[in-house]
């Protein structure tokens, strides 16, 4: 509810979500940014960046039927 009072919205960043195109709106695809702190394990050496893969994320498919 306070995400609500306050016009929060679960898509901040419109570049973060998509719909599949030429499939009439049926597949939509979206992720969440993960960690993306500089001080993320997953960055590598500090110095370097060596050995990183960068922050952690995730990517989801919604499919349904008609738009």
């Amino acid at each position: 509810m306070l995400a609500k009072a306050a016009h929060g919205t679960p898509f901040k960043r419109p570049e973060n979500a998509v719909f599949r195109p030429g499939i009439g709106f049926c597949e939509f695809y979206f992720d969440e940014t993960g960690d993306t702190n500089a001080t993320s394990s997953e960055n590598g050496d500090p110095e370097t960046g060596a050995g990183g893969a960068g922050g952690w994320a995730s990517i989801f498919k919604l499919v349904q039927q008609d738009p």
